[in-house]
C-alpha cells in the first residue's frame, strides 16, 4: 500500500486538476494559472514551475500543499499502527561475594594453620593460575610494551576487548582500577565517573578475578543494574634502590643495613626453598632470584617500627620487595633492586550493568559507574596485613605462586610478569632463563602490576568456590540473613525486561491519513462531476490540438470537426509526420513553426527568425 499509494494519488488527483483546467477554461482563465494548472500534474512537476516561475502564488501554494499529501499519506500507511514492545520494571533480590578484610583476616581460611594448608593451596594455586594464564593478561597496565596491540588483535579489537575484559574466565565481574579511570580525580575521588557500556573501552582493573553474583535467572531477557561495594590493595612504591652486591667487600647491602636493621631472616632462596639470614651470611647464589619482605622474623611483616627507626610506631604497612637480576645472561655482576611499597585499602561503589539474552545467549555485565566510597568500613590504612599469619603465608606463597619448581638460574614467573605480562605467555623456559632487573621498570607501573597480582591473589584465596560458581545456595535469596556466608551480600536490582508486543496507533499520523485519504475522495468526485461538466472538446494536452487552427496543416485536418477531442483526431492522423522547423525557409528572416514533415527547413544556428 506505501508503494501504491503515490501512484494513486497522482492519477486522481493529477486528473482532477486537468479536468479543473477545462472546466475554467471554458468559463474564461487567464494564461498564467492556465498554464500553472496543466504544469502541476505531479508533486515534482509543481516544484519544478515554481522554479521556473520564480513567484509562488495563491494557486501554486495550493497545489504545492495538496501535492505533498502524497508521500505523506504514503507515510501514514506505514506509520499509523506500529508494533512494539513495551518494557516493565521489577526489583530483584540479588546476591554479590565481597571478600573485603574480615574473610582474610578469619582465622578457618586458607591460611589459618599448618595442618592441611598445602592440601587448600593447590585449590587456590589453581584458581590463581587461571586468571593469570589468559591472553587478555598482556593488556593491563602493559600499554608501552611491543605485545600490547598483538593482545589487542588477538581479543578481537579494542570493542570486542574491552567487552570480555569486563569478565573473568568464570563469568564474574571485574572491578576496574578507580585511579587508573580517565575522568578521575583525586580531589574529588567521591565523584561519580562514567564508564559508557556501548563504548565498551580496554581498561586496567583491580583484579583478574571479579565479582561473582546470583540473582539474575538464566531464562531472563532484559537488563538489570545494582550498586555494589568493593575494596581492594592499591600499592604506592618509592624509587628503586640498586645496589651491586657483588662489588661490596662482604656481599652485604648498605642500604638495607641503613635502613632496616631490625630485619633478620627474610630472604626466600627459590633455589632451596629455604630460609636463611641474610644479614648475617651475605647473598648467597649468584644465580638466584630474591624476594623480600618487611618482616622481624621469617617472613612476618614488621608491624611495630618505622624503617631506621624501631621506636617509632608505625602508622602505615609497608611491602618492602627486593629483586635479583642481571642485565644479560653473561654478566657476573648482581643487581639488587629494593623499593619499599605503602599498602592501603581502597573502598570504592560501583554501579554494574547486565544484559541478559536467556540462555541462547552469553550474559554481557560491566562496571557502568565508579567512584571511592564515602563511606568505608574501615579506615584505608587497614589491611589485610593486620593479620600476621597471612602476612607469613602470603610471604611465604606468593612470590612462587605461578610455579610448581623453582631453578636457580631462572627468575620467577611473578618477576616476569611485573616486567612484562605479555612475556608471561611465551613458550617454557626460555621466557624464565634471563633474570630480570626490575628497577628498569617505572614504579608508577611497577606498583600497578604489583597491585593486580596481589589483589588477584587474595581474590583467589577467598571464596573461591563461589568464583568457580560451584556454590549456589549460599546466594539464595530465601536463606534468612544470618545464614549467609561471611562477605555474602545482598542488594536490590533493578530489572527492566520485556513484555508481549501491543499495537500502538498514532494519532499524528491517523490524522494525516484521513486528511490525505479525505482530499482524494474529493478530487476522485470532483474529477467525476467536472468531466461531464465540460461541453468543449478535449483539447489541451494532446499535439493533435495544436494543428486544428494552424493555417500550415489546412489539407491535412480540412473537413475535421471542431467538436471533435485531440485524441480522436490523432487516432485518424497517427500515420502522418510532422516537424518544429522554419516555415519561411526562402525568406532572409525565417519563422518557427509546428508543420508537416517536408514542409519546411530545419532551424539553423545564426539565422535570423522572427
Amino acid at each position: 500500500m506505501p508503494t501504491v499509494w503515490p501512484i494513486l494519488f497522482a492519477a486522481i488527483f493529477g486528473d482532477a486538476i486537468k479536468w479543473f483546467a477545462y472546466w475554467r477554461l471554458e468559463r474564461g482563465i487567464k494564461l498564467q494559472p492556465l498554464d500553472r494548472l496543466l504544469s502541476s500534474q505531479t508533486l515534482g512537476s509543481t516544484l519544478v514551475t515554481i522554479i521556473i516561475h520564480r513567484s509562488v502564488g495563491l494557486v501554486a501554494s495550493f497545489l504545492l500543499a495538496i501535492w505533498s499529501l502524497s508521500p505523506l499519506g504514503s507515510q501514514a500507511v506505514l506509520r499509523v499502527l506500529t508494533v512494539e514492545t513495551p518494557t516493565a520494571a521489577a526489583i530483584g533480590n540479588l546476591s554479590y561475594a565481597d571478600p573485603g578484610l574480615a574473610e582474610l583476616w578469619d582465622g578457618t581460611g586458607p591460611f589459618c594453620c599448618e595442618s592441611g594448608s598445602d592440601e587448600r593451596f593447590r585449590t587456590i594455586i589453581g584458581v590463581y593460575n587461571s586468571a593469570l594464564f589468559r591472553p587478555d593478561i598482556a593488556t593491563q597496565y602493559n600499554k608501552k610494551s611491543q605485545q600490547y596491540n598483538r593482545a589487542i588483535s588477538m581479543l578481537g579489537g579494542p570493542e570486542r576487548a574491552g567487552r570480555d575484559l569486563a569478565l573473568d574466565a568464570w563469568g564474574n565481574i571485574r572491578i576496574p582500577a578507580l585511579h587508573r579511570l580517565d575522568g578521575y580525580d583525586p580531589l574529588e575521588p567521591d565523584k561519580w565517573i562514567d564508564i559508557p557500556p556501548d563504548q565498551p573501552q580496554v581498561l586496567n582493573y583491580s583484579s583478574l578475578i571479579g565479582l561473582s553474583y546470583r540473582g539474575i535467572p538464566s531464562d531472563f531477557i532484559g537488563n538489570t543494574t545494582m550498586t555494589v561495594n568493593q575494596s581492594y590493595h592499591r600499592f604506592q612504591c618509592s624509587p628503586w634502590v640498586i645496589e651491586h652486591p657483588d662489588q661490596h667487600p662482604d656481599r652485604r647491602s648498605p642500604w638495607l643495613d641503613k635502613h632496616y636493621p631490625t630485619i633478620t631472616s627474610f630472604a626466600f632462596n627459590k633455589s632451596l626453598t629455604s630460609y636463611f639470614d641474610i644479614m648475617k651470611d651475605g647473598l648467597h647464589g649468584k644465580g638466584s632470584t630474591y624476594f623480600f619482605a618487611a618482616t622481624p622474623g621469617p617472613f612476618k611483616f614488621d608491624t611495630t617500627t618505622q624503617p631506621g627507626n624501631p621506636k617509632i610506631p608505625l602508622d602505615q604497612r609497608h611491602l618492602l620487595l627486593g629483586s635479583r637480576g642481571r642485565l644479560d645472561t653473561n654478566d657476573t655482576d648482581s643487581i639488587l633492586s629494593f623499593t619499599s611499597s605503602a599498602i592501603k585499602t581502597e573502598y570504592i561503589q560501583a554501579s554494574i550493568s547486565c544484559r541478559s539474552f536467556g540462555t541462547s545467549n552469553k550474559r554481557i555485565c560491566a562496571v557502568d559507574r565508579m567512584r571511592r566510597n564515602p563511606s568505608p568500613l574501615y579506615p584505608e590504612l587497614v589491611t589485610a596485613f593486620e593479620s600476621s599469619t597471612l602476612a607469613s603465608h602470603f610471604s611465604m606463597r606468593w612470590p612462587g605462586a605461578l610455579e610448581g619448581g623453582y631453578h636457580a638460574q631462572s627468575a620467577t614467573l611473578t618477576e616476569t610478569f611485573l616486567l612484562d605480562p605479555a612475556t608471561k605467555l611465551g613458550n617454557g623456559d626460555s621466557v624464565k632463563l634471563a633474570l630480570p632487573v626490575l628497577s628498569k621498570l617505572p614504579v608508577d607501573v611497577f606498583e600497578d602490576r604489583l597491585g593486580l597480582l596481589v589483589n588477584t591473589f587474595f581474590r583467589a584465596t577467598t571464596r573461591y568456590s563461589s568464583t568457580l560458581g560451584l556454590i549456589e545456595d549460599l546466594f539464595n535469596e530465601t536463606l534468612p540473613a544470618d545464614v549467609l556466608e561471611a562477605g555474602t551480600h545482598r542488594v536490590e536490582g533493578e530489572m527492566s525486561y520485556f513484555t508481549s508486543p501491543i499495537y500502538v496507533l498514532s494519532t499524528t499520523w491517523m490524522v494525516i491519513y484521513f486528511v490525505s485519504a479525505s482530499m482524494l475522495a474529493v478530487a476522485a468526485v470532483a474529477a467525476f462531476f467536472l468531466r461531464f461538466s465540460c461541453r468543449a472538446p478535449e483539447v489541451l494536452g494532446s499535439v493533435v490540438s495544436m494543428t486544428r487552427d494552424s493555417e500550415f496543416f489546412q489539407d491535412v485536418v480540412r473537413g475535421e470537426s471542431s467538436t471533435r477531442a485531440g485524441s480522436e483526431v490523432s487516432k485518424e492522423l497517427a500515420r502522418s509526420s510532422v516537424m518544429l522547423g522554419d516555415v519561411w525557409g526562402d525568406r532572409s528572416v525565417g519563422r518557427i513553426a509546428l508543420m508537416p514533415a517536408g514542409m519546411g527547413q530545419r532551424v539553423k544556428v545564426n539565422r535570423l527568425y522572427e
